[in-house]
This record gives C-alpha cells, sequence and structure tokens, in this order.
C-alpha cells in the first residue's frame, strides 16, 4: 500500500491542506516531511491513524491534548453562537495491484460556548472494480479492508515519527510486528480455521466412529488416535 494523496480539514493546526507524494523513481519512494515545530509535522501522522483507526497515535499526552477540531474554526463558530463543524481526512492509496483506493472519514462536532462535542463520525472506502464503482461503509467490511492493506499493529513502522523514538523501542513493539504479519498474511484466519477443523474431527466425526460397526476402521482410529498423542 502507498499513499498518493492526503487532504485534511480542520483537524487540529491543519485547516485545509493537500498533500501529495509523488513518486518520481521506481528505486527511491521515500518521502521526509520537515517543517519548524508545532506547526503540524506530527499532526500529519494523527491524520493518516485517525481516517484509517479513528485514533491519534502520535499524540504526546492524550489527557491533555486540545480537542481535534481546528481551534481556529472552533473560536469562529463561536463568534456566533456556535454550530456543526465537520472534520474530514481523505486519503488516495495504491495497492500493490496498482489500484486506487480513496479512504475517507468525517466527524462531525457541536460547538458550544463552552465545550466541543463530538456527534458521529463515518469511513467510506472507495474504489473501482472491473470497471464498476464500489463505496464501502459498512464498519465490519471498511474495517477488514483496512486490516488488509495495513493492520494497526504494525502502523509505526510504516509512518515514521522521529519525535518519538522512544516508542520504537517498548516491550510490546515485538508483538506488535507478530500480529501486524499475521494480519497481513491472514495467517490468524488459516489458524482458527485449522483449530475448528481439528475440534470438529475430534469431537464429532471421530466419536461416531468409535460407535461404528466396522471394526476395521475402529482399529485405524485407535491407531491414528495414538499416533496424535505421540506427535
Amino acid at each position: 500500500m502507498r499513499i498518493e494523496s492526503i487532504k485534511i480539514q480542520n483537524l487540529r493546526q491543519l485547516k485545509d491542506i493537500t498533500i501529495r507524494f509523488l513518486k518520481k523513481s521506481h528505486d527511491n519512494d521515500l518521502h521526509v516531511i520537515l517543517a519548524e515545530n508545532g506547526v503540524g509535522k506530527t499532526n500529519i501522522l494523527n491524520a493518516i491513524t485517525w481516517c484509517l483507526y479513528k485514533k491519534e497515535m502520535h499524540l504526546r499526552d492524550e489527557k491533555s491534548a486540545l480537542t481535534i477540531v481546528n481551534s481556529q474554526v472552533v473560536e469562529e463558530k463561536r463568534k456566533y453562537g456556535g454550530g456543526i463543524v465537520e472534520v474530514s481526512v481523505e486519503m488516495i492509496i495504491s495497492t500493490e495491484e496498482d489500484n486506487k483506493m480513496t479512504f475517507k472519514r468525517v466527524g462531525i462536532f457541536n460547538i458550544t460556548e463552552d465545550a466541543v462535542i463530538g456527534i458521529n463520525d463515518k469511513l467510506s472506502i472507495s474504489y473501482y472494480e472491473n470497471g464498476t464503482p464500489l463505496i464501502i461503509e459498512d464498519e465490519e467490511e471498511t474495517t477488514q479492508l483496512i486490516h488488509k492493506y495495513l493492520p494497526e499493529e504494525i502502523n509505526n513502522y510504516i509512518f515514521f515519527d522521529g519525535e518519538q523514538l522512544e516508542k520504537f523501542f517498548s516491550d510490546n513493539q515485538l508483538d506488535n510486528v507478530s500480529k501486524g504479519i499475521e494480519e497481513l498474511t491472514q495467517a490468524s484466519y488459516l489458524q482458527t480455521a485449522y483449530s475448528y477443523l481439528e475440534n470438529y474431527i475430534r469431537n464429532s466425526i471421530n466419536p461416531c466412529i468409535s460407535k461404528g460397526g466396522d471394526k476395521d476402521i475402529k482399529e485405524q482410529q485407535i491407531k491414528v488416535d495414538e499416533l496424535d498423542a505421540q506427535i
């Protein structure tokens, strides 16, 4: 998966910004964002993780952080008695099959005199399949697509935040990488299916065979059970 562009509106310092990650060659595809402190570099990463996972995963201190809605927009709304504000992030990505997909999350917030209240948010994923445009909004289906292309467990290793190096060396990161690899390869689904079949054979099929009248089958089943025990 590769991000082609990202459009951010009303998210923290980023009131209205579009960034395009142009690929000039197949050999080099590294993008580095450089800017002064406090202008919103880290919040570009937060915009990505909020869009995908509904989490700002690069906040330094979630408890003391201001609301996700751009503060200038909040103040402008309050001058006129408050009202509804949209926060949106739209990402266009290309897959390994060179398909274009658009991930867009829109959050609705109500601005009052002394609070910013989240009302709801919605993630949609749109793409073409055999020339037909598809829009996926069902939560289970969008979650499956995100797990397929960018599991939450390994996002830190794809979007590197140089200001939070200590997180890359924490004790649980190895487990996160392992879980992420399982998600990408769908190994966890294979393991679940294998366990289900194994239990079904042990608890349903084998007792039926044992109770049957065929002596040869019973004898062979005993041998199989003994080999399973040894293994």
